[in-house]
């Protein structure tokens, strides 16, 4: 098996981000559930359903991206209200959020995301990390990842924290 190649996100703005995803995904495959994928009026029901939030659409995109080409169903808001509104109708395995949002900061939106569905693990991202931001993430969130950080690194704290099985809304 070759190595992933990792791919910075100040790189995501470049033309050559989808080719060299495609690339990565090629080398990885996709993520696999044990059952087999049914496709429905809703959409891919065995995908593991991932919220992005960041107010940065090219950080959001580039995350998405990734995540997607790795077989996950992942979707993008670009405030924390917007990400509550969705929190409400939709069960997700993984948040990520940016801390710096317009409005209510990323923080706030996770614990919030603890709340709201208790079971959905949180990856805190920043590119203004501090020691006191640190020590929250490391009490209250289940990763922390500093701007700019590689794909390799998100893929790996992903796939570190989510179950082999989706969460579906029947299993609320």
């Amino acid at each position: 098996m070759h190595a992933p190649v990792a791919i910075d996100l100040l790189d995501w703005e470049h033309e050559d981000f989808l080719d060299e995803q495609l690339q990565i995904a090629a080398t990885e495959g996709p993520r696999k559930t044990s059952k087999p994928l049914q496709i429905t009026s809703h959409g891919f029901e065995d995908l593991v359903r991932i919220l992005i939030v960041d107010d940065d659409e090219n950080v959001a995109s580039g995350i998405r991206m990734a995540l997607i080409l790795r077989g996950y169903d992942a979707y993008v808001c670009g405030s924390a209200e917007e990400a509550l509104e969705r929190l409400g109708e939709t069960r997700w395995a993984l948040v990520i959020s940016d801390l710096q949002l317009p409005g209510v900061d990323g923080q706030h939106l996770l614990q919030r995301v603890a709340d709201i569905q208790p079971d959905a693990r949180r990856i805190l991202i920043t590119g203004f990390g501090t020691t006191d931001t640190e020590a929250w993430a490391c009490r209250e969130a289940d990763d922390y990842l500093i701007k700019p950080f590689s794909t390799q690194r998100l893929v790996q704290a992903v796939q570190r924290l989510l179950p082999s099985e989706p969460i579906r809304d029947s299993d609320v």
